[in-house]
């Protein structure tokens, strides 16, 4: 008879054990549930937000996320990840000038026993998603961002030159704003280009040249 009551107390202290320990998982689910959207990335110059939203979606279909796109709101985006007991879920908010992300992502956690039998031996509490996961996303974001700058960029510098040709050969005398390494390449290339194509002359490229090196 005693050996059967300290049995069932033994079994009562494993119950709240358990109850407890689904608590705090719960606790830490309402910690998560109240954030609000944390920063993600800046948008770089000559990238509109358009071209971002689909740089996001790319590289997250590329790293396996399963991409949601909004039929009626373009600045928002959603992806999701169901992996190693992750229900990993990111909402990107698009402005002009940066991107910001909500972390919905989940976590299983097993509890087993007599619980089981009330509860279930799944639990899903809020989490946040892996550190490496987001580092990959905004690595590969950042890169191909970068080069689709510099695309856009050397655009630029190729529609000005063919405006310059285009309004009788002459050129326009560059601005006192000093360029950066970066602004000069870009540049220089796109007028090589031109050059190139035979879309403007040695004379013009040799002039357009001294003046963007005038610049530096």
């Amino acid at each position: 008879m005693l050996a059967g009551v300290v049995l069932l107390s033994q079994e009562r202290v494993l119950y709240m054990i358990k109850y407890f320990i689904l608590l705090f998982f719960l606790s830490i689910s309402f910690a998560h549930a109240g954030e609000v959207d944390r920063y993600f990335m800046e948008i770089p110059k000559h990238i509109a937000i358009e071209e971002a939203y689909e740089v996001v979606a790319d590289i997250a279909e590329h790293y396996k996320w399963t991409v949601l796109r909004s039929k009626s709101d373009n600045n928002t985006l959603r992806i999701k990840l169901d992996h190693r007991g992750y229900r990993a879920a990111l909402i990107f908010n698009f402005s002009d000038l940066k991107i910001t992300y909500s972390d919905s992502t989940k976590i299983i956690t097993e509890i087993d026993d007599e619980f089981d039998s009330r509860y279930g031996s799944e639990v899903w509490v809020d989490h946040k998603v892996p550190p490496g996961w987001l580092k990959n996303l905004k690595r590969g974001i950042k890169k191909r961002m970068g080069r689709l700058r510099r695309d856009n960029r050397q655009h630029i510098v190729i529609d000005e030159i063919k405006n310059s040709s285009a309004s009788g050969g002459k050129l326009e005398t560059p601005s006192k704003a000093s360029l950066t390494i970066d602004d000069v390449q870009v540049k220089l290339e796109g007028l090589k280009n031109l050059r190139d194509k035979g879309l403007i002359t040695q004379e013009e490229y040799d002039q357009k040249k001294k003046n963007i090196l005038s610049r530096y």
